[in-house]
């Protein structure tokens, strides 16, 4: 599993065929709860790759098998990467309903480190749905967690989510005080997904303010954060980001390269949020060329 693990970023397939191995060595012995974790850790590769009825097949199997061992953390940890999924395919009330069952199980278990990363993924889809102060409350609920293990990392996610309701309500100096503490911690951490997601939101940020050289700098680190992931929907987020800045900056050949990859990209992958994210950036673009 741990040589699995170190394999998900950079040859996911090779890491699935390993998990696949931990299935079938878990279900000899048997061990019900490390066969539940090759599904569920199988589910997170998919669901990183983009497929993600993949990844939701891996996960209802997860479930299943948790439920004869009684496990009830990886239940938990099965409905919220449940919930992440439905949340990429814009099914908000579905992934709402997964974060539910996740949020209660780990409420009862008094499981601090999972209750932060449910009340996060919790407040991220409020916000989605435009629930902003609902969605502030968890995501408070996260970091007053975060704050009491010290746990840096996972403040940092919960000041991504609450700089990101700033930015939809119009708060841009809150989102900057907030995201300026995110960065530092960020950079002190060194983890690449909270590096793309700060990129991306500072990109957003000097966008609303008319700043376009600035954004444009931030979306590019974006996507270097991305493509070292190796995560499609990340990939295709930046370069959508990139695409929309150069529309700005009255650059129009280089907005419609970048829309058009991220476009591709997106349509590619099984993420319907990201797909509606591009097409709309891209027909902005075509209207303001004309071609109604």
């Amino acid at each position: 599993m741990n040589e699995a693990y170190a394999l998900e970023i950079e040859l996911p397939d090779s890491a699935i065929a390993l998990y696949q191995e931990v299935i079938k060595l878990s279900q000899s012995i048997p061990y019900k709860i490390a066969e539940g974790k090759g599904h569920l850790y199988t589910g997170i590769v998919h669901s990183d790759q983009g497929a993600y009825e993949k990844a939701i097949e891996s996960y209802q199997n997860a479930i299943l098998i948790f439920k004869t061992a009684d496990h009830l953390e990886g239940i938990g940890s099965a409905y919220i990467n449940l919930g992440n999924i439905e949340n990429r395919k814009a099914q908000y009330g579905k992934a709402l309903a997964y974060y539910l069952d996740g949020v209660r199980i780990f409420e009862n278990l008094n499981d601090t480190v999972r209750m932060i990363f449910a009340y996060n993924n919790m407040g991220a889809t409020l916000s989605e749905v435009e629930q902003f102060e609902s969605s502030l409350t968890y995501n408070q609920k996260s970091l007053a967690l975060s704050r009491e293990l010290g746990d840096s990392l996972r403040v940092c996610n919960s000041l991504i989510n609450i700089g990101l309701i700033h930015i939809h309500t119009g708060q841009l100096d809150n989102a900057k005080v907030v995201y300026k503490e995110a960065s530092l911690l960020g950079e002190a951490s060194g983890d690449e997904h909270v590096l793309y997601l700060i990129n991306n939101n500072w990109c957003t940020i000097y966008s609303d303010e008319g700043k376009f050289e600035d954004a444009l700098e931030y979306a590019k680190k974006s996507l270097t954060y991305a493509e070292r992931l190796n995560n499609p929907v990340y990939i295709s987020n930046a370069y959508g980001a990139i695409g929309q800045v150069e529309f700005n900056l009255k650059n129009p050949e280089s907005a419609k390269y970048y829309i058009q990859i991220g476009l591709d990209l997106a349509r590619d992958s099984e993420s319907i949020e990201t797909y509606m994210m591009c097409l709309e950036k891209m027909s902005v673009f075509e209207e303001a060329s004309g071609n109604s």
